[in-house]
């Protein structure tokens, strides 16, 4: 992982872009509105009153608007301008990334949402999540599909000369099926599955008929999954 170089973007990013990200209905935006829905779903059938939460890679704590105030959210990043208005979002703070996170105890719920794409060594990053994920406990990822058209270098390519994007052409790209494989394997049970859409307004008609036309993949920007950590002393 590159990690001066993202610390680096991401404050700078805080500082320029923070109080506007503040200030967005993210349950009406849509590059953010899928994943704000399937977090608020899940969050609404979760009892979480007084339940500890670790955020990996937190950003400016944007989560504990989603799942409410009622719990208890550390908020992990490599971002210390980040942090800062983690903390006024009422998460607690800590300075780490989510390939060495120093905490001892696990959690009922780990949330690492649209981190992994900053990360190459993702494995490490999937096992560290996993092992600060309680027996029981859920742990939900998001990030950028690998497979998605519009995220093919050649169109990435041609779409920042257009204008049309400004993403940085350090992100890692993500294989979903690696990453069902890999959490399957340190004994994870695979709760949901979620595809998203491009970020663009009709990405989700757009992904409805690929998957009519068996072309889903294309069309997925990103996915996300749920998956519970099963209990080894369970029958």
């Amino acid at each position: 992982m590159k990690t001066r170089y993202w610390e680096k973007y991401f404050n700078g990013k805080v500082k320029s872009e923070g109080e506007q990200f503040k200030k967005a209905d993210y349950s009406s935006e849509i590059s953010f509105k899928a994943r704000y829905n399937i977090i608020k779903e899940f969050s609404s059938g979760q009892n979480l009153d007084g339940v500890k939460i670790l955020d990996a890679g937190c950003g400016i704590g944007l989560l504990k608007n989603i799942v409410g105030k009622a719990c208890e959210i550390i908020g992990l990043d490599l971002s210390a301008e980040a942090l800062k208005q983690a903390k006024e979002q009422g998460e607690t703070p800590i300075k780490a990334t989510v390939t060495n996170i120093p905490l001892k105890s696990a959690f009922e719920y780990v949330f690492c949402i649209e981190v992994l794409q900053y990360i190459d060594d993702w494995q490490n990053a999937v096992r560290e999540l996993v092992n600060m994920t309680k027996n029981n406990g859920f742990l939900i990822i998001s990030t950028l599909n690998k497979k998605c058209l519009l995220l093919h270098p050649k169109v990435l390519k041609i779409l920042k000369k257009l204008g049309f994007t400004k993403m940085d052409e350090n992100i890692v790209l993500h294989d979903k099926e690696d990453i069902v494989k890999e959490l399957e394997k340190l004994g994870m049970d695979i709760i949901a599955n979620k595809d998203l859409p491009i970020p663009i307004k009709g990405g989700k008609f757009l992904l409805n008929v690929s998957t009519i036309l068996g072309l889903r993949h294309l069309f997925s920007y990103s996915f996300m999954i749920i998956a519970k950590k099963l209990n080894p002393e369970s029958p």
